[in-house]
């Protein structure tokens, strides 16, 4: 009976290690997702508050910063607009990929969908290794 004890501890702690190992190699992923990632928003949620001049933070405003954005400034809704502009220019460059590519999976030829397949790939790819190839000149 403390044999079977035993085994289920070893394998407890085993696998806590295995945990423990997993855990380790995550961190580094983990920190730079904090740095990089949640920090400066953090920042800019914490700054939205106060007058900010770039350096220190000099006043905290509470809300009336918003208030000043959604009613006094004008170009606060303009920049709604563009956005909206620029979702409607993205959706009409969007539908033709979105097309093609469902005319090219419902291609039942294998061969003629390799050669259309090749047809969009390499226009896509080719810009891209010219541009690699240049930059490898330089340096």
């Amino acid at each position: 009976m403390s044999d079977g004890t035993h085994r289920f501890g070893g394998r407890a702690l085993t696998k806590a290690r295995v945990y423990a190992g997993l855990l380790v190699l995550m961190l580094p992923t983990l920190v730079g997702m904090i740095l990089f990632n949640y920090y400066p928003k953090w920042g800019a949620i914490k700054y939205s508050f106060f007058r900010w001049e770039g350096s220190s933070s000099e006043e905290c405003r509470g809300l009336r910063n918003f208030v000043e954005a959604f009613t006094a400034d004008p170009l606060f809704w303009q920049t709604f607009k563009l956005v909206g502009i620029l979702l409607a220019a993205n959706l009409v460059k969007m539908w033709p990929c979105i097309f093609t590519a469902i005319v090219l999976h419902r291609l039942r030829n294998e061969k003629w969908q390799y050669v259309y397949r090749v047809l969009f790939v390499v226009p896509m790819v080719i810009p891209g290794l010219v541009w690699l190839l240049i930059w490898k000149s330089f340096y």
